[in-house]
């Protein structure tokens, strides 16, 4: 009966570490930094189980942090995005001489495999496709102050 105890304890609470584990993962984060002028200032993190985080800092019209959920569709079709565009194939930056832009720090984890890519200046339009899917994301969904 102990033995059957301990076995079922082990099941338990190795199955919810499991499942905690693969829910609060960390698929997709972007961060896009300040310019001279009105640059959208924030980061964005983005969860296996389509919990988002936005830290907003300035010109995203509304300043602190803020959670949100992706619909199942909304959440499919952005890895579906990341995975049809190659995400890891791309470089891992982007930059020119220009002054004064903004940057866009994307990263992707896929099956354990993660990519993080800079983007200062001359990214390919898919990739800045990418960029764009996600940024819309703060208009889109419904963010509440978090707690």
């Amino acid at each position: 009966m102990k033995k059957a105890s301990i076995i079922l304890m082990v099941l338990f609470f190795g199955c919810k570490a499991a499942q905690v584990n693969t829910e609060d993962t960390r698929v997709v984060y972007m961060k896009k930094t300040p310019c001279m002028g009105t640059c959208p200032n924030y980061d964005i993190s983005i969860f296996s189980n389509g919990n988002v985080v936005l830290n907003a800092r300035e010109h995203v019209g509304m300043e602190g942090t803020f959670n949100a959920k992706l619909t199942d569709d909304q959440f499919a079709s952005l890895m579906e995005a990341f995975e049809s565009n190659d995400f890891f194939s791309y470089r891992d930056s982007y930059k020119s001489n220009k002054t004064d832009l903004p940057t866009t720090t994307i990263s992707f984890k896929q099956d354990g495999e993660e990519k993080t890519i800079v983007d200062y200046d001359g990214a390919p339009q898919s990739l800045k496709d990418l960029e764009q899917k996600v940024d819309d994301l703060l208009e889109l969904l419904d963010w509440k102050p978090a707690k």
